[in-house]
């Protein structure tokens, strides 16, 4: 009799850990903040989902301590291996991506001095998505066309970003910022008009600080501090 309630009791055990395991939800994650920290920082994730959620990743860093708020909120601390990535919330059944990357910059001490070394494509319209590449981009958090800032911003690693040429923009240097220092282009990027439906040539606005590149080239830049 007591070897069957064991197999009894162990088989309602196991059907209890199937039940709880299938119970699980699919996360959501919707926003965080801040969305650019430092490691040690604690990230504040909102979404759906996260009871029963057991780990956390930013980036390729799988190693993130989680704080469960609440079944809409949890907290992330950020991980002194973390780099510039995606954060997932996982449970053993679903994980969850957010759409928009954690920049992670380095402490205030050690941000570096970036360098534009090249950008693609070098003229384009409004709404354009530019290709920097160059060194030192961790940690950047500004940029600016000509005099106009763009919150567009994207860090993709330390030596490649992409930033959108905002609506009020014109032709200009491309200027990338950290809380220590600043980097310029050498060159220009053009700011071109559309084309009409009727026909008609492109035209661009002026503007910046620098001698300019023609043609569709990728344009030649320098840092600077």
């Amino acid at each position: 009799m007591n070897t069957t309630f064991r197999v009894v009791g162990i088989a309602m055990l196991a059907c209890s850990s199937l039940n709880a395991v299938a119970a699980l939800p699919q996360q959501t994650i919707t926003t965080f903040s801040p969305t650019i920290a430092s490691a040690g920082s604690v990230v504040t994730v909102n979404g759906a989902g996260f009871t029963g959620s057991t780990s956390a990743w930013i980036g390729s860093a799988h190693d993130a301590t989680l704080k469960i708020v609440s079944d809409r909120q949890v907290q992330i601390a950020i991980p002194a291996d973390a780099v510039t990535g995606k954060i997932a919330v996982l449970n053993a059944l679903h994980s969850a991506f957010s759409t928009q990357a954690l920049v992670i910059t380095p402490p205030a001490s050690t941000y570096p001095q970036q360098v534009i070394q090249s950008f693609k494509p070098t003229t384009g319209p409004r709404g354009t998505v530019i290709d920097l590449f160059g060194s030192g981009f961790s940690g950047t958090s500004q940029a600016w066309i000509g005099n106009v800032l763009t919150s567009s911003l994207k860090v993709i690693n330390d030596g490649q970003a992409q930033l959108t040429v905002p609506s009020a923009a014109n032709s200009g240097q491309i200027e990338l910022l950290n809380p220590r220092h600043a980097a310029f282009s050498s060159a220009i990027f053009k700011v071109s008009t559309s084309t009409s439906p009727g026909g008609g040539t492109t035209g661009s606005s002026t503007g910046g600080t620098s001698g300019g590149t023609s043609g569709g080239t990728t344009a030649g830049t320098t840092g600077g501090t």
